[in-house]
């Protein structure tokens, strides 16, 4: 398109492009990571995900748990653990890492993390099939401490995610993990049928 022709558009038109743009360019940074619950919750709601909730209670003692539309690898196994469950009793119990299979594709995942550092400084790192990210690096903690780890991405979505602890000694309590799928269009498609609207009411705008 010439310059000429480009200054014939309105002035709101081309507004309109660039702020689709904007937003499409944005979006498409994720996977997003995250450690506050409350951002994740809240980011989760914004892109249109309802979160679904298991807390390991259908097994105990297994090596492997397999429950609800998940099954989680690599750890020591579900253990009873009433007082540092942040739902029902059983928890995750894992020491290297962990890895959480879905049935189906999701676009979020959280999940409590109990009793890290407890045996010396460690670095946890969360990763899904779209991308890594550490959460938290050279981490010391109190028996019991509890933090968060999660990861949205609305662009692609994922069907396995893995929490890798750098301390060999160190044993973790996995509870309370969040799931959740949105069926909200990309960006992309958003920012082209903003622009179509648009183009068809200058258009009238025009003819008028």
């Amino acid at each position: 398109m010439s310059i000429n022709k480009l200054g014939k558009i309105p002035p709101f038109l081309i507004a309109v492009l660039v702020i689709s743009l904007g937003i499409s360019s944005a979006a498409f940074s994720a996977p997003v990571f995250y450690t506050s619950e409350a951002l994740f919750t809240a980011d989760a709601t914004s892109g249109g995900i309802s979160l679904g909730m298991e807390s390991f209670e259908d097994s105990t003692n297994s090596t492997d748990f397999t429950g609800g539309s998940v099954a989680v690898a690599g750890g020591s196994g579900i253990s009873t653990w009433s007082s540092y469950a942040t739902d029902g009793v059983n928890m995750v119990h894992w020491w290297i890492s962990a890895t959480f299979t879905f049935d189906a594709p999701i676009n979020a995942f959280g999940i409590d993390i109990v009793d890290l550092g407890t045996a010396g400084s460690t670095t946890l790192t969360l990763t899904t099939d779209t991308g890594s990210q550490v959460l938290f690096s050279n981490f010391t903690g109190a028996g019991g401490n509890l933090l968060f780890g999660g990861v949205i991405d609305l662009t692609t979505n994922f069907v396995s995610a893995t929490l890798t602890n750098t301390a060999s000694g160190d044993g973790v309590l996995l509870d309370r993990m969040q799931t959740g799928t949105t069926a909200v269009p990309e960006p992309t498609t958003l920012a082209l049928m903003g622009l179509g609207l648009a183009g068809i009411g200058w258009k009238r705008r025009k003819a008028a």
